[in-house]
């Protein structure tokens, strides 16, 4: 009975014709309480295609507590058991359980899926690692016993070159015979063809077509060989992209200028110089350098193609005296810069370690805290979709045992990362361990 009802009750005497009613209502029971929620909890993070045992408690706890599962990736059972999808990037799996006394009422729980962790592959052996990206295929260039290795790592080809690597730009090999020291000749090639004879010379770049280096000047091998006009000094931070060329010089004792940074015989900044300079040229002809002097990073924007720059200051304050010994930076698609350097800090006693600032913010320091008589962190590189890789001995056995790590996480044993970037975001890195050469790529 589920509603109020009156039952009449009729009574007649015996051997007589008189009769009696009486009305006795019996009231209904009172309604069952109705499904107010369900709540859904599952074990998470899972790996690709593991299981995750999901529960649901349907509430108030008086109610049948039977529920209907599904998912949103993957397969779940009428028990609650959720066997992952194989995924090859993180993913979000939804689980939702719907009480089956009120469909209307279900409950949710996000399991994370993590792609499995990816493998080193190896290139080679050998070291001094460079990567290039030419369309989808990783480029790795390397010293080896026998010359220089070449390797295109999807179509799994090696081409090898005499001397030593000096320079990898769109898959062309920069290498030298008889490296020059104490004034020893060297002979240049380009992928084997020699394009030059050298003497004294050190700090080897492609530059477009031609190869640039330092001796008492800034040389390109055009025929005849040219010194490109500057200043006299003490000649450093050469570096090149397309046909602009970079590099700074500290002038000669009781000169006007101390040091300055030069992009094709142009000065971009005076007194402020480094051992390291980046050039990076767009598709749209603008032209960037960067540098670090001193406790600073700087950045100079040119769209005249190199007329006129416009400098900013990235960020400032290492500790002294110890300055920024080494910086990258990459452009993103909006134009604007992310730098990545290498810094002591007070409270390091003196150890390295790897910061970040993304479009001129403030700085982020990306390593960890060195160990006591470690080295710290350094050798950061950094990419356009703002990924940094660098090294750091703080998960080492000793000081100078370094591991590369890609945005915090530990990649492998090894040192003289790489990092490029394919066009589908995919992070490529590549180094070396003092006898093979690595690469990974890591989905985005």
């Amino acid at each position: 009975m589920t509603v109020n009802t009156n039952l009449i009750v009729s009574a007649t005497a015996a051997n007589t014709t008189t009769a009696g009613n009486f009305t006795v209502v019996v009231d209904a029971p009172p309604p069952a309480p109705g499904v107010t929620g369900v709540m859904v909890t599952c074990q998470t993070p899972i790996s690709s295609a593991a299981t995750s045992q999901c529960t649901a408690s349907v509430s108030p706890s008086t109610v049948a507590q039977t529920v209907t599962w599904s998912d949103s990736a993957g397969t779940i059972s009428g028990t609650g058991l959720l066997t992952a999808p194989t995924v090859t990037t993180t993913t979000n799996v939804t689980v939702t359980a719907t009480s089956t006394v009120d469909p209307t009422k279900n409950g949710s729980f996000t399991v994370v899926v993590n792609a499995p962790a990816p493998m080193p592959q190896l290139v080679g052996k050998g070291g001094a690692v460079r990567l290039n990206i030419l369309g989808t295929d990783p480029i790795v260039g390397f010293g080896a016993s026998d010359g220089t290795h070449v390797v295109d790592v999807s179509r799994g080809t090696t081409t090898i070159y005499q001397g030593g690597l000096q320079d990898l730009e769109n898959g062309v090999a920069l290498t030298a015979t008889n490296y020059p020291q104490n004034e020893i000749p060297a002979s240049l090639f380009l992928n084997g063809v020699q394009v030059a004879s050298v003497c004294c010379g050190n700090s080897f770049v492609i530059a477009g077509s031609n190869v640039a280096w330092l001796a008492g000047g800034v040389v390109v091998n055009t025929n005849p060989q040219t010194t490109l006009p500057s200043p006299p000094g003490d000649f450093s931070g050469l570096s090149a992209a397309g046909s602009y060329i970079a590099w700074s010089v500290a002038s000669l004792p009781n000169t006007p200028k101390n040091c300055s940074v030069y992009v094709n015989s142009i000065v971009v900044s005076d007194n402020s110089c480094f051992v390291q300079t980046k050039l990076i040229v767009l598709a749209d002809g603008t032209v960037y350098v960067g540098w670090a002097y001193g406790t600073s990073v700087y950045a100079a924007v040119s769209k005249d193609a190199g007329a006129t720059w416009t400098i900013t200051t990235i960020a400032t304050g290492a500790n002294p005296p110890n300055g920024i010994p080494q910086m990258d930076y990459a452009v993103r698609a909006d134009g604007s810069i992310i730098f990545v350097w290498t810094q002591s800090v007070a409270g390091d006693a003196g150890a390295t370690s790897v910061w970040e600032s993304d479009a001129g913010g403030l700085p982020v320091r990306l390593s960890g805290v060195a160990r006591p008589g470690f080295s710290g962190a350094g050798e950061a590189f950094v990419a356009s979709d703002g990924s940094a890789v660098w090294v750091d001995d703080g998960v080492g056995n000793a000081s100078g045992d370094y591991h590369v790590f890609l945005n915090g996480i530990d990649l492998s044993h090894g040192d003289g990362p790489e990092l490029r970037l394919l066009p589908d975001g995919t992070r490529v890195v590549a180094w070396d361990d003092a006898s093979s050469v690595w690469l990974e790529k890591i989905p985005k």
